[in-house]
């Protein structure tokens, strides 16, 4: 039976190594977790066509996958990840850092909605660096606004939104 004052390590999924870190951001019982509030709000319902481009805000997009993903490592221990993207109105190209795994993710034809600041590369082709991402899937909605929390290491935004979930469902 879980209440409030339930210890965050009761909850499914929490072991000491996650508590530990939740502690460092004052989550210590569901309370705490359930009152955790963000400290900002990403309006990712601004969609934008690539031709509607802004280079000084963020915006989203909703592409689909050009190309596969090509990575090269360019320094020791730092590997660039880039593929291109479009929509109707262009194509761009998306960069990551150190982020291999991506090239399970992001397949030929596939659709998402990426949020982030487009900028343009040195051969003035447009460019998003490392945005956010969520699948397009059909007859599923995105949501319009994304909570950001004050976060420290190990403990992402998508981890903390589940913990949330997972809390007020037990506490039902």
């Amino acid at each position: 039976m879980y209440n409030l004052s339930t210890p965050i390590i009761k909850l499914k999924g929490i072991g000491s190594s996650r508590a530990e870190k939740l502690e460092k951001l004052g989550i210590r019982t569901l309370r705490d977790l359930i009152y955790y509030f963000p400290r900002a709000y990403e309006n990712r319902g601004d969609v934008r066509t690539l031709g509607m481009h802004d280079t000084e805000n963020p915006h989203s997009y909703i592409l689909t996958v050009a190309s596969e993903v090509h990575s090269a490592m360019v320094k020791k221990g730092m590997t660039i990840s880039k593929f291109k993207a479009f929509d109707e109105s262009g194509a761009c190209e998306i960069v990551f850092f150190n982020s291999p795994f991506i090239k399970d993710v992001f397949h030929v034809g596939t659709t998402f909605r990426f949020y982030g600041k487009t900028s343009f590369s040195k051969t003035r082709r447009l460019v998003l660096i490392a945005p956010k991402y969520e699948p397009v899937v059909e007859d599923v909605e995105l949501d319009d606004f994304t909570p950001i929390y004050s976060l420290t290491d190990g403990i992402s935004s998508k981890m903390l939104e589940k913990y949330i979930k997972t809390a007020v469902d037990e506490l039902l």
